[in-house]
């Protein structure tokens, strides 16, 4: 497999034919800059400082909370959470600026966007692998008109459990199954084989990825810091759920994070 260590897109670049075309073959981009190193320090101070409150307040839903099985840690902490909108309006709600926007409905094709979803995920020392998948496959999507933007808080290599891409044209998708990963409900059926493609992350840097995207992580080494990202999915108001998506997608999640 042939792996690319990608050039990433700055800001002013993003809205051009070069980066949608990268978009349309890919289905992912990397931007360098598009959110401010201070405004990512701030959310992780602010996560890592609140972090056992929401953990005391979300534990009853686990839809919203999963927690990282680390025999090695005493103390609990979060691997997937739902809700920092929730928690601090003002902060996170900085991220949904203008210019996300109008990235999402330019390499969407122009279509008109929503906000779908805003998490937080995390990925601590000896963490589990992150299942090969497609988020298509979470949302249901009939066009699979979604895009998700995975902005690091901090530090993060794809050596050390980060996200890595397989490149997959967008519109191509893959039958899934469930997967035995916690807080990860859904893997491919089948491998998937192509250019492999990734970066190194700073505070502030961002995958751009659409629905289609096939991407997953190794499990993270023992040695390896924590890495934590906010995680923003948006999608077309041109598109919409298939009708039968949320009864198995449900099923999906109770078996997965359910189980012991």
């Amino acid at each position: 497999m042939t792996m690319i260590n990608t050039v990433s897109f700055d800001s002013s670049s993003l809205l051009t034919e070069d980066a949608f075309r990268t978009f349309e073959r890919h289905s992912v981009v990397f931007a360098n800059d598009l959110f401010e190193e201070s405004l990512c320090h701030q959310a992780l101070d602010y996560f890592l400082l609140n972090e056992q409150s929401i953990i005391h307040n979300y534990s009853h839903d686990y839809t919203k909370l999963v927690l990282d099985n680390n025999d090695e840690c005493s103390t609990p902490s979060i691997k997937y959470f739902e809700c920092p909108l929730q928690t601090n309006r003002w902060l996170f709600g900085r991220f949904l600026t203008s210019t996300v926007f109008d990235v999402a409905k330019f390499l969407l094709g122009g279509d008109p966007i929503c906000l779908f979803s805003v998490e937080i995920h995390s990925r601590g020392p000896n963490g589990s692998p992150i299942p090969l998948h497609q988020d298509n496959a979470y949302y249901g999507l009939e066009q699979a008109k979604g895009i998700t933007f995975y902005i690091a808080l901090n530090n993060q290599s794809s050596d050390n459990g980060g996200l890595r891409y397989i490149s997959t044209r967008r519109g191509v998708h893959y039958d899934h199954i469930a997967s035995s990963e916690k807080a990860f409900s859904l893997t491919t059926s089948t491998p998937i084989r192509g250019t492999e493609l990734f970066t190194d992350y700073k505070p502030g840097f961002c995958s751009i990825h659409s629905g289609s995207s096939a991407h997953y992580a190794s499990s993270v080494p023992s040695t390896a810091s924590r890495s934590i990202a906010l995680r923003l999915s948006l999608y077309s108001l041109h598109d919409k759920i298939r009708p039968d998506h949320k009864q198995w997608y449900d099923e999906m999640v109770r078996r997965n994070r359910l189980a012991p």
